[in-house]
């Protein structure tokens, strides 16, 4: 693959997690996810929203913690929700758009319930967005990353 079509295909899947994220309706974090099958093609979608409106418990908790305060179904869990089928060697991206309208520099995977969901599913990797460039992340890591101030793995 060039170096033109490489670029154009990280700009299309940018735009279209962009797209699902904007139907989100939390006031934290506008999140949208996407699950490609080995040949690319997308087999879900999901967007973070809360099954309150206009509910958000952790508008001013850290995140990555107090899950459980979350009235709002992820981003991650509505793609493998919707997904409806055997998830094993197909990717989960993910991206977050922060309220000033930037993308998210997801620096470590932070959400421990989204990471036992994702690993319990056999999906092959997740693709998070760091540092202006897609970077695939493998579910054991996911988990060392969530848990990464909770416990420790070595």
């Amino acid at each position: 693959m060039t170096p033109q079509c490489k670029e154009k295909g990280k700009k299309d899947i940018i735009n279209k997690l962009e797209i699902y994220a904007s139907f989100s309706n939390c006031s934290k974090i506008h999140f949208g996810a996407l699950i490609t099958n080995r040949e690319r093609s997308i087999i879900s979608l999901g967007f973070n929203q809360a099954v309150i409106h206009k509910c958000c418990l952790r508008k001013y908790i850290k995140s990555g913690t107090q899950i459980e305060q979350c009235c709002a179904i992820h981003a991650e869990q509505m793609a493998i929700i919707n997904a409806k089928r055997d998830l094993s060697n197909c990717k989960l991206w993910t991206l977050g758009i922060l309220p000033n309208g930037e993308l998210l520099n997801n620096k470590r995977f932070y959400c421990t319930m989204c990471a036992r969901i994702i690993f319990a599913t056999n999906i092959k990797s997740v693709m998070l967005w760091r540092n202006n460039n897609w970077v695939e992340v493998f579910p054991e890591k996911i988990l060392e990353e969530a848990y990464a101030d909770k416990t420790n793995f070595s």
